[in-house]
């Protein structure tokens, strides 16, 4: 009881970390259409032109505000002309190029994805879509929209046509829910603002003036300040976290080991040489713990302390983790210290081995994709230095060879090479596009069925991400990375494909690098 109060404290304590100033955000001003693509086109105005005039004025002001924006487009040009990977309904939404530029409704879908890609990549915290309407000449006012499944959308979207009603004085035709493409596949909360009609004379008349654009501009940056001064990312989702990846390598730790351990492992979170924990962890049944900046935090001396293990083995050299930093952490917790040099976890594997997982160690993103599979197949991970697996390693493939019916092999032929796989029994080779979509075919291949309840962790952060993958092993969650702040497409995809088995999703490590954003964009990737 003693030692799950202490875990409780330790995850409560986490979870009172402050986030970042809610007022500060990253903003993506995207002005519809640009080159070829108009749209509406009335009394001299072209809206191409007038959507990206009341966009500089609106990034002007938000950066007045002390915000961050980035406009997709800076002239009269469109985002792209050639064929990218774009959402598609097939049994389910699904993201591929389908190698053709597809317009509908006079924009090219790809144009549309490249505005929505740029947002994406920075992680941004909001998206904000400026343009005007056309129809009837009698329409006019101002109408702002958000998708259906993004509640934070929605509320950035009544917040900011209630300033424009306010502040402008057009006709307020309403907020609504609608899934345009751009709203709906932005993984931020994200609105689409038409301010006004070009069809309409006495709108045209307004929109040609340029004071009257940067009042417009003024408007909607109010209705940002309103949606972001209430503070809306809070926490989405449960967290396992501390200060750094050594406090929430010893929350992870603390929470997957309530019993306390045997054997506890120990590596340096300043560097990489702990790629192969994930599998000393399953081998030792240890969790991972970490040294910083060349001394033992406290979190992690509390958390050797309070497992209590009878050995601490430190996995890396001695100029990663020196000697009497180790007899420090074995002091503290009373225990027997050894070493084991990094890339050798696999030494320490015991009885049969049915799969094995076979990564280039000179890729860290790559490696770490598959440390999290190593965890997925609790199998052990063997790491290639210039394409070839050294002695000691592949002395461990001959002596389980009839045993291992599966060996995966993460990586084209520079990571791993033909002449080293073909050696390896029963070998199956993934090679993705980068990291996170490599990862993404790894889980697929496990084909995991029934409720999946998965921990979320940034692939930025390799130490913390690497404490997550022994959990991962310990409990039996798949570990997914996102790429910092942003969700990955092919992780968006697996999200909406899976969306009703994937249950309690958990964000692992600080709000530093993983804000709570990231839990928002996971819930809108899950439509909820």
């Amino acid at each position: 009881m003693r030692r799950y109060l202490a875990t409780v404290a330790v995850l409560l304590i986490a979870s009172l970390v402050t986030a970042p100033d809610a007022l500060a955000a990253t903003i993506v001003v995207d002005p519809g259409h640009g080159g070829p693509y108009s749209n509406s086109n009335h009394f001299g105005l072209r809206e191409e032109h007038v959507n990206l005039a009341i966009a500089r004025e609106l990034a002007r002001e938000l950066r007045a505000r002390g915000h961050t924006v980035v406009l997709t487009r800076d002239h009269d040009t469109a985002l792209s002309l050639r064929d990218l990977p774009t959402w598609h309904w097939d049994s389910g939404w699904r993201l591929f190029p389908d190698g053709i530029v597809r317009v509908r409704q006079g924009v090219p879908t790809d144009d549309l994805q490249a505005r929505v890609d740029v947002a994406n990549r920075i992680g941004a915290d909001l998206f904000i879509c400026v343009h005007n309407n056309g129809g009837r000449p009698s329409a006019r006012g101002t109408e702002t929209y958000a998708a259906r499944r993004d509640p934070l959308g929605r509320r950035l979207a009544a917040d900011v046509q209630a300033a424009v009603a306010a502040g402008v004085g057009t006709r307020n035709r309403g907020a609504f829910a609608r899934d345009f493409y751009v709203v709906r596949w932005a993984d931020m909360p994200a609105a689409l603002v038409e301010c006004g009609f070009v069809s309409n004379r006495a709108d045209a008349r307004l929109l040609a003036s340029a004071a009257w654009r940067a009042r417009f501009a003024r408007a909607i940056a109010g209705g940002v300040t309103r949606f972001l001064a209430r503070r809306p990312f809070s926490e989405r989702l449960p967290r396992i976290g501390g200060e750094g990846a050594a406090g929430t390598a010893a929350a992870l730790a603390r929470s997957g080991w309530p019993e306390g351990a045997r054997t506890v492992i120990l590596a340096s979170a300043d560097g990489t040489a702990a790629l192969d924990a994930p599998t000393l962890s399953r081998a030792l049944d240890a969790p991972l713990l970490y040294t910083s900046g060349g001394a033992l935090p406290t979190a992690t001396a509390a958390a050797l302390a309070a497992i209590a293990p009878t050995e601490v083995v430190a996995i890396g050299s001695e100029g990663s983790l020196p000697a009497t930093l180790l007899a420090e952490a074995a002091g503290v917790a009373g225990a027997h210290a050894s070493r084991i040099a990094a890339g050798d976890a696999f030494s320490a594997v015991t009885g049969r081995v049915r799969a094995l997982v076979v990564a280039s160690g000179d890729d860290t993103r790559t490696a770490l994709a598959a440390a999290a599979a190593a965890a997925d197949l609790r199998a052990p991970l063997l790491l290639c230095a210039g394409g070839s697996l050294p002695a000691s390693a592949t002395a461990f493939v001959s002596r389980h060879r009839r045993e291992v019916t599966l060996t995966v092999v993460v990586g084209d032929e520079t990571a791993v090479s033909a002449a080293t796989a073909a050696t390896l029994p029963a070998a199956l080779r993934i090679v993705g596009s980068d990291a996170f979509e490599t990862r993404m075919a790894l889980f697929d291949l496990l084909g995991r069925p029934g409720a999946l309840s998965p921990l979320v962790a940034s692939a930025r952060d390799v130490p913390t991400a690497l404490a997550a993958a022994c959990y991962a092993g310990k409990t039996g969650r798949p570990l997914l990375l996102v790429d910092g702040r942003a969700l990955p497409g092919r992780l968006r995809e697996w999200l909406g494909l899976n969306a009703s088995r994937v249950t309690g999703p958990t964000l692992v490590g600080g709000v530093a690098t993983l804000p709570p954003s990231v839990g928002w964009a996971l819930a809108k990737a899950l439509g909820r």
